[in-house]
């Protein structure tokens, strides 16, 4: 996978941390994820119940960022996983005296709010056709604004299992 087209997200980058797929993302001494933005491979964000079900909550792609709102004392269970090699550095500063419609933290909280209602939809109202083509034509989106998608194709790293607990089917029913 290339790097991010964001130049914002290219400017004074310093890699921080590199995972091999499996790996789970670093976390703060009192929990927190540790803020990073994603500038090569893909990841999950999931929850699981005590019996051991998975749900994937969303998939973290080059330029998306993660624990940049995540308070020590917040009810959040959401883990990060790896799913392939996955290259992170420490979020863009913020400029100026704070927030502000340029405020880079403003439109990724604006991003992750449309991805979470649309994943709430998915699983809520929408057939198990209708969740997978979604599903693939967010991440076609989201990869082509930062030049990972080229004449309507990506990569797709994610096996029937990661697709099935991100759709909320069985991998049986995910591979129809």
């Amino acid at each position: 996978m290339g790097s991010v087209a964001d130049p914002r997200l290219r400017a004074d980058v310093r890699i921080v941390e590199e995972l091999s797929a499996g790996e789970a993302l670093t976390r703060t001494a009192a929990g927190a994820l540790a803020p990073r933005t994603v500038v090569e491979g893909w990841a999950i964000r999931y929850a699981m119940l005590s019996d051991g079900r998975r749900q994937i909550l969303g998939f973290v792609l080059p330029g998306d960022s993660v624990g940049l709102f995540a308070p020590e004392r917040a009810l959040n269970r959401a883990e990060a996983r790896a799913l392939t090699y996955l290259r992170l550095v420490e979020p863009p500063p913020i400029d100026g005296a704070g927030a502000t419609a340029a405020n880079p933290f403003l439109e990724i909280a604006f991003q992750e709010e449309c991805l979470l209602v649309n994943h709430v939809l998915n699983l809520g109202r929408r057939t198990a056709y209708e969740r997978t083509a979604h599903l693939f034509l967010e991440l076609h989106d989201r990869l082509g604004a930062v030049g990972l998608s080229n004449d309507g194709v990506f990569d797709f790293p994610p096996t029937q299992e990661v697709l099935a607990d991100a759709l909320g089917l069985s991998a049986v029913h995910s591979s129809d």
